[in-house]
């Protein structure tokens, strides 16, 4: 499938306006007020900027597919240098997109708009609580309405890929040429895609760059009937929508697990040895386990009341797709590993369209390998 929208550099899908309570679009209505509203001038506009750090931050539990809308820049100066620019939201017109200079600014709308503000501003102001209004400080606050060629990024995309890369979205951005040259390489070099080199690169100013295709089709579809084919090219489409960095049912199941006040667990092994009881839990939970398997260690734990170690459960939950249980190790936060490793084993082999983690695992295949060409071009 072929789409007409600039794609995001790292994940391939298009940057897209997102729906509203499946009624309609953000986009804006074109009439003579917002025809006269584009002319005006950056400084008369009261635009709606909070940190950007703020917006990746956020999960979007009344719209969770509204990161598809929001995106960054990666500018191509005169001099050739490449710049980061803030997050702005599509609000469906291709016309002269609006970047806030800062890398640390979202612009999340303007006043002014007649569906975005209303219907989400309010929404993102609430839930990222420290969001301010206000208005633009000095003179070109924004990017000038000129030609200047570039390249776009989910702005979650862009968090996720500073937690692939050794020292965060810092070293990245202190190499953005090497970073955008790494992408390019990968995409004209990935032979899993069409013979059609996938392109990125669009302008401003300018109408919208070359089609890119979608996933290709799995490889056992021939044997699908035409029905099931669709189906699964439906469950396929919506499970690659799902936002890659917050995955909402791992969220659920740290936020459940977390241990608010100091507890004294129940062992409960007796005379029992703790290493027969492991060796038991791993026969159980084989190395490569079904949904059932992880059911019946959970039944058998809670019968006889035995709580393995802590480090047990972090080892069996050592997976490059929950680096959420780095970074809680990391801060050192106080967890129900026995529950949460359970519940995490039980989200890994949970179908793979509904757990949330399957467009995560995609894009995270497309960063493993954009991240070795970046390693091996500094």
């Amino acid at each position: 499938m072929w789409c007409s929208l600039p794609s995001c550099l790292l994940c391939a899908l298009p940057i897209v306006e997102d729906w509203i309570d499946g009624d309609r679009p953000t986009r804006l209505e074109i009439d003579a007020d917002q025809a006269r509203w584009k002319t005006y001038d950056d400084s008369e506009k009261k635009h709606v900027l909070v940190p950007s750090a703020e917006v990746e931050k956020t999960i979007f539990y009344k719209q969770p597919q509204i990161w598809r809308a929001l995106y960054r820049g990666i500018l191509v100066e005169p001099d050739q240098r490449h710049r980061l620019t803030g997050i702005t939201v599509f609000d469906g017109d291709w016309g002269v997109q609006k970047f806030p200079r800062s890398p640390h600014q979202a612009r999340i709308g303007s006043r002014l708009d007649s569906i975005f503000m209303p219907k989400y501003a309010a929404s993102l102001l609430e839930e990222l609580g420290a969001a301010r209004v206000t208005s633009p400080e000095g003179p070109d606050p924004y990017w000038p309405p000129v030609e200047r060629p570039g390249y776009l990024v989910h702005a979650h995309c862009w968090a996720l890929f500073g937690q692939v890369i050794e020292g965060g979205v810092a070293r990245i951005e202190e190499n953005l040429d090497v970073f955008v040259q790494a992408a390019q390489h990968f995409w004209q070099k990935d032979r899993l895609r069409d013979t059609y080199a996938y392109e990125t690169r669009w302008s401003i100013a300018d109408d919208v760059p070359a089609e890119s295709d979608d996933i290709p089709a799995e490889s056992d579809s021939s044997s699908l009937s035409y029905c099931e084919m669709e189906k699964r090219a439906l469950r396929t489409a919506r499970a690659n929508c799902q936002n890659p960095l917050f995955v909402l049912k791992l969220e659920e199941a740290i936020q459940r697990n977390r241990i608010r006040r100091k507890v004294h667990l129940h062992v409960g092994f007796g005379n029992f040895p703790l290493d027969l009881a492991i060796l038991i839990i791993d026969t159980v939970i084989p190395a490569k386990y079904t949904a059932i398997e992880v059911q019946n260690a959970r039944n058998l734990l809670e019968a006889f009341q035995w709580t393995l170690p802590d480090g047990y459960w972090r080892k069996r939950c050592d997976s490059s797709l929950l680096f959420e249980v780095k970074e809680l190790e990391k801060t050192k936060t106080q967890m129900g590993w026995q529950a949460l490793g359970l519940d995490l084993m039980s989200l890994l082999v949970e179908d793979e369209f509904t757990s949330g983690l399957r467009n995560r695992e995609r894009i995270l295949l497309f960063m493993d390998h954009i991240k070795r060409r970046f390693i091996e071009f500094l």
